[in-house]
């Protein structure tokens, strides 16, 4: 046998063992995303802006199913999935975690926010055509929220409440187009399904 033809074996030979190693890995890599997808994922697409900035309308977000074993796991700032039940049908909600059991919690005429008697820090970052983003600080937490720049009537409704034991607290980013616990009230901790992870 010519080196010519052994050295065209040889490459033959790391190329299928090649293609296979790819193959394996990508095999592997399809089942560990799946068993993912079954077990600790859930993927959701955001229909509205009420989480603007974060997660603009028609975004994806992925969520870690099932992440808490009791409301003490939960941290300000969270960003969970809730289901709703209305009028027997159900909704799965993104919202973001703002109060927890014992705060008690206020929105001003402005549309800011007050919890335990403390107004929550916001510092302007940038303008978004008809939205100011600001970078809101809550108990070690901070992330981006919008407010309308140029807002000529209260924001409604107005809220007083504290949380009860085992309730969240939620408001979206968004905060002037944001459906979220200023109008229907705290949440049961029972029924939350996700944190979001991305």
């Amino acid at each position: 046998m010519s080196p010519k033809v052994s050295m065209q074996k040889k490459t033959t030979i790391a190329l299928v063992i090649g293609g296979a190693l790819v193959f394996i890995v990508s095999v592997l890599l399809l089942a560990a995303i799946i068993i993912a997808r079954i077990f600790y994922l859930q993927p959701y697409v955001i229909p509205t802006n009420g989480m603007h900035p974060s997660k603009p309308a028609n975004t994806r977000a992925i969520a870690l199913r099932q992440p808490y074993d009791s409301v003490s796991q939960i941290k300000k700032g969270d960003v969970i999935v809730f289901k709703q039940v209305n009028n027997n049908r159900s909704s799965f909600i993104i919202s973001r975690v703002v109060g927890l059991p014992g705060d008690t919690f206020s929105q001003l005429p402005s549309g800011k926010l007050k919890v335990n008697n403390t107004e929550l820090l916001l510092t302007e970052i940038r303008r978004e055509g008809k939205l100011t983003i600001f970078l809101e600080f809550n108990r070690g937490s901070k992330y981006e929220v919008a407010y309308e720049s140029n807002r000529t009537k209260p924001a409604s409704p107005p809220v007083i409440l504290t949380v009860g034991k085992n309730e969240l607290f939620l408001v979206g980013d968004n905060r002037d187009h944001s459906y979220d616990s200023r109008s229907y009230g705290c949440i049961p901790f029972s029924s939350v399904i996700g944190k979001v992870i991305w």
